[in-house]
């Protein structure tokens, strides 16, 4: 109860805070009534944002698995082009490449739906850092859990393969549920040029 307290407390303090430096920047009160003609277009936005948000997630455990498997390939040329990829979208903002994206790539192969470049795009984008979230996962399970899966993989119970798979998901849910959610601010970036 007294957590609950504090953290009302600690929310009207900042809301306070907020509508007192508000009120100073613009020099009279907050009227929100001004938003009302723009609630359909904020809430198409929204929409937007979210249908983007879903179909780019599932579209990038694709894409992350794929770069993982391309990493781990025996082929140097694939090891290579996983490398150059992420490199590419660890150093790069993602409004750079969104805009690459849709006036470049978008063009160069006849992609005119600003939707489905924004889901290739992010897709892409995230894909890259979940490459990485897939190789920890993998990389955590134990060597001789691994071991055993490779050298008896007839023979090997339900129970082990269980185990190993759930080891495997309990190091991959958390940090890629936090990658997904850290993408959100930016995922806006591309529902805007969707508008």
């Amino acid at each position: 109860m007294k957590r609950t307290s504090s953290f009302i407390a600690a929310l009207g303090i900042y809301l306070a805070l907020f509508y007192f430096v508000g009120v100073r920047a613009i020099g009279k009160a907050l009227d929100f009534a001004v938003y009302k003609s723009y609630s359909t277009v904020i809430f198409k936005g929204w929409i937007q944002t979210i249908a983007i948000s879903v179909v780019s997630v599932i579209l990038a455990l694709f894409v992350g698995l794929i770069l993982y498997l391309m990493n781990q390939s025996r082929f140097s040329i694939l090891k290579y082009l996983a490398e150059i990829h992420k490199t590419i979208i660890f150093g790069t903002p993602l409004l750079v490449i969104a805009i690459v994206s849709y006036y470049y790539i978008g063009f160069a192969f006849n992609i005119s739906s600003k939707f489905w470049v924004g889901v290739i795009t992010l897709s892409l984008y995230i894909g890259a850092y979940i490459a990485d979230i897939y190789k920890g996962a993998i990389e955590s399970i134990h060597q001789t859990s691994g071991k055993r899966l490779n050298v008896r993989l007839q023979q090997v119970s339900d129970l082990s393969v269980y185990n190993i798979s759930a080891s495997c998901y309990d190091n991959f849910a958390p940090p890629c549920g936090t990658v997904c959610t850290n993408n959100q601010g930016e995922r806006s970036l591309v529902v805007y040029g969707n508008q």
